[in-house]
């Protein structure tokens, strides 16, 4: 068996990880000069939005023997609406980076391989089945592969903004803002790096909801807000980023012939939770252990593709929500139920699909 990954993030170094367990050494392209984003950004590993409830840096040890080092555990949820405001204490998940400098994730899922990366490496998979037995495609971006081949199926195209700033910040804690007047129909967040450093960012999941204004409208409207509820002034640098047009959606066929594609040609990121880091490296996992007989692909994606079309329900359902219902949830949270759901004792996502849409039916994952 010959095996080629083409991407070095999450889901190909996970690959790579559980194919070396087992004797089988990959080669690996990256288009990059190194692994990780290009760029500094904050992220969350939710605990209970993921399809295997229960604590993931743990499960990815003990079940895959993959080392997660995240940068801290998120011992507290601040959530503010326009009229409201509740913090909540619990082990929600953790808190990662993914840039390409330590303690990137990405980094440390390459300190676990022994196969080198070929970097600065444009290329197909079409050309590489002439040379290889089997191929994962793992770049980061599914127009690149399951788009253009008409795999994909696109959902919605969102956007995110975010600065890094400086400031005085409890790292353990992760805060969040449901208003229509600075995210419509999205969210804003604060994510720490440290105590001195945060990453301050606003998601909207479709550009239908924009407006005329831009996104430098909500992106003023937002940092005024976000000092006035913190009680504080951010050091804020002129870099902003934005990642435009950001494509949520679904390979149709996930394996076809000898050819997987994983990770973000998956697609298994969440409609409007985010990126979906622990499902991505799941998909890296279960393609690595279709190639040693450990399981079908198709099958032990199942979880994933449920928890995605959860994701719809729930995502079609929020953006019907005016402000008046943010308070309404703000005010619920509050509520030992409620509590106990946000705090991971149940599948978060599963509960709030059922909640909103109990009849709801999901199509089935491809065979």
């Amino acid at each position: 068996m010959k095996v080629a990954i083409i991407g070095a993030g999450f889901s190909g170094l996970c690959a790579a990880i559980t194919l070396e367990k087992h004797g089988i050494f990959p080669d690996i392209f990256e288009i990059k000069e190194e692994v990780g984003d290009l760029f500094d950004c904050g992220h969350v590993l939710f605990s209970n939005l993921s399809p295997l409830t229960g604590d993931v840096v743990r499960y990815m040890t003990e079940e895959h023997g993959i080392i997660i080092r995240p940068d801290a555990n998120i011992r507290k949820l601040t959530v503010f609406s326009e009229r409201e405001q509740v913090s909540i204490h619990g082990q929600f998940g953790y808190f990662i980076q993914n840039s390409q400098h330590k303690p990137s994730i990405s980094l440390q899922l390459k300190e676990q391989i022994k196969t080198p990366i070929h970097f600065n490496s444009k290329v197909s998979y079409e050309e590489l089945l002439h040379e290889y037995s089997h191929v994962l495609v793992a770049t980061a971006e599914p127009e690149e592969f399951t788009a253009k081949i008409g795999l994909f199926e696109k959902e919605k195209q969102g956007s995110l903004t975010w600065k890094n700033i400086k400031g005085n910040f409890d790292r353990y804690e992760l805060t969040a803002w449901l208003d229509n007047n600075i995210a419509p129909k999205g969210y804003g967040f604060l994510i720490p790096y440290n105590s001195k450093e945060a990453c301050l960012g606003i998601s909207i999941p479709s550009k239908e909801h924009i407006g005329d204004g831009g996104l430098d409208h909500y992106w003023e409207t937002f940092m005024e807000r976000a000092e006035k509820n913190l009680q504080m002034s951010f050091h804020v640098p002129n870099k902003k980023y934005q990642a435009n047009d950001r494509a949520t959606g679904l390979c149709r066929y996930p394996r076809i012939g000898n050819t997987f594609f994983i990770g973000a040609c998956y697609s298994s990121a969440l409609p409007y939770i985010g990126a979906g880091y622990f499902t991505h490296m799941l998909t890296g996992v279960y393609a690595a252990q279709d190639l040693l007989g450990m399981g079908e692909f198709e099958n032990l994606t199942k979880p994933i593709w449920k928890t995605y079309h959860q994701g719809i329900v729930a995502r079609d359902v929020w953006s019907s929500f005016d402000n008046r219902d943010f308070d309404f949830i703000v005010k619920l949270v509050q509520r030992r139920l409620t509590k106990k759901a946000i705090t991971g004792e149940y599948n978060l996502l599963s509960l709030i699909t059922r909640l909103i849409k109990p009849s709801a039916t999901f199509s089935k994952p491809p065979k």
